[in-house]
């Protein structure tokens, strides 16, 4: 059997390390070597916008036992405070600006020291998750067989697909699909706004413009493995051919986790809410906690609260005394309380709404931004859940929808079927065996790329 390695690169966040970490350790038991590289996507924002929470996933992954290259890029200089736009159609000129002023500079300035080093280790195959354009690029140019994997379908349009991120349901008449059409055609306007800055970069890079080069870019047209279920996405007539559905992410628990002792506080005979928007919404969304406390304090429950801040007080010091019922922490793992919750309250983000549902546990989901919305409607459609969207949010609102889950028992039934037709999924063992196959060479295709490089394009 052949020895492959493997160039894993990721974001710094939970998501990207709670997807390829077990995958990592999967492929190394079956003999082959693996090697990550962190693109500080969010550390870069954080530098001026300190609102942004910044991880080491680099320092998290060599605790864990795992290689990590050392892309040694010094500091680029940033023109002001990144913009973060919450709602992409909402905040055109902010996102314009964070593409063009911030992230393209930054992508070229990253791509220069992450090649040589790349090379330097020669992987059979490299893994890229979906938002870092910077190692999609970098895969196109070392020309190995590359995979990219997200946690959304957003990326993979069809006729038939919803708009994304506006939290749409299937279209049941012409109208709607009328809307849904002129939507993503504003959506596609908007992109193509950037085809030029992006296409731009890639020149300068060695690389080939192409169409639609925002969305095009990050996704490789070898494999691509997403981390969510057909049977919680909205219908379309067929998926292509190099995507992979491999069922929900695993791994949020570091190693040296040790739990903190208010967790032995809770009572048995008591109902648990547990309440999460994740580790990226926390710092923007402080007063969803102190809602929730209004909303929850004097209710027969017991409600336990990570506000996703791993060894970071900086939301937890700005929160009020909680109540007698609360127990607030700044860091809790998913996969350590959502199993003993009776309810969760969460933002609809991709890896809390998809654990959720693997474990059969009903939600009221308050959607923040992006991709939020969409899941948050995927619990709706199911009978999973109630979305409370973040303007209707208030204490009584919360109050009422956690109060009907408990009362309702569709809602618990609903999401227990949902947790049967998951457990045919093993995303590790899926992901490791489409790797390999990918390093094996069997999943190759070439890009198109527009026929003639326009001349404003070319490299002088």
């Amino acid at each position: 059997m052949s020895r492959f390695r493997f160039l894993f690169i990721i974001a710094d966040s939970w998501g990207p390390l709670g997807c390829t970490i077990p995958v990592a350790r999967e492929l190394a038991s079956r003999g082959h070597e693996v090697k990550f590289a962190v693109f500080d996507f969010h550390g870069f924002i954080n530098r001026s916008n300190d609102i942004i929470p910044a991880l080491d996933a680099a320092q998290i992954l060599r605790d864990e036992g795992l290689d990590v290259l050392e892309v040694s890029a010094p500091p680029l200089k940033l023109p002001g405070k990144v913009p973060t736009p919450k709602n992409f159609l909402l905040e055109y000129r902010a996102f314009q600006s964070l593409f063009r002023d911030y992230l393209i500079p930054y992508y070229e300035h990253w791509l220069k020291y992450a090649i040589p080093v790349f090379q330097k280790y020669d992987p059979s195959a490299v893994w890229v998750k979906d938002q870092v354009l910077a190692g999609a690029m970098a895969s196109e140019k070392l020309g190995v067989p590359w995979a990219t994997f997200s946690v959304h379908t957003g990326f993979v349009e069809s006729d038939d697909s919803l708009p994304w991120t506006m939290g749409l349901s299937p279209p049941e008449s012409g109208l709607e699909r009328m809307r849904n059409k002129a939507m993503k055609w504003g959506m596609r306007k908007f992109r193509m706004s950037l085809d030029d800055v992006i296409n731009e970069a890639r020149v300068r890079a060695g690389l080939p413009a192409i169409e639609d080069a925002l969305f095009a870019t990050p996704v490789s047209p070898h494999l691509y493995l997403l981390f969510v279920a057909p049977e919680f996405e909205p219908p379309r007539a067929s998926w292509p051919a190099h995507v992979r559905f491999v069922g929900p992410y695993c791994w949020d628990k570091p190693r040296d986790y040790a739990p903190p002792r208010s967790l032995e506080r809770i009572p048995s005979d008591r109902p648990l809410v547990y309440a999460t928007i994740g580790t990226l919404s926390n710092r923007m969304e402080i007063d969803f906690y102190t809602t929730i406390m209004e909303a929850l304090g004097d209710q027969p429950y017991t409600v336990v609260v990570s506000v996703g801040a791993y060894k970071d007080d900086y939301v937890a010091s700005r929160l009020p005394k909680p109540p007698d019922n609360f127990i607030v922490e700044s860091f809790l793992p998913n996969s350590m309380m959502i199993p003993r919750a009776d309810v969760l309250v969460h933002h609809g983000g991709a890896g809390t709404t998809m654990m959720g549902l693997a474990r059969g546990v009903p939600a009221v989901a308050v959607p923040l931004n992006h991709e939020h919305l969409d899941f948050a409607q995927r619990l709706v459609e199911r009978n999973c859940g109630i979305r409370i969207d973040k303007k209707k949010l208030s204490a009584e609102n919360l109050r009422a929808a956690v109060g009907r889950i408990f009362k309702e028992p569709s809602y618990k039934q609903a999401a227990q079927k949902a947790k049967s037709e998951l457990a045919r999924y093993d995303a590790v063992r899926s992901c490791a065996n489409e790797l390999l196959g990918l390093a094996a060479g069997q999943y190759m295709a070439e890009r198109r790329s527009i026929q003639a490089t326009p001349a404003h394009l070319e490299v002088r």
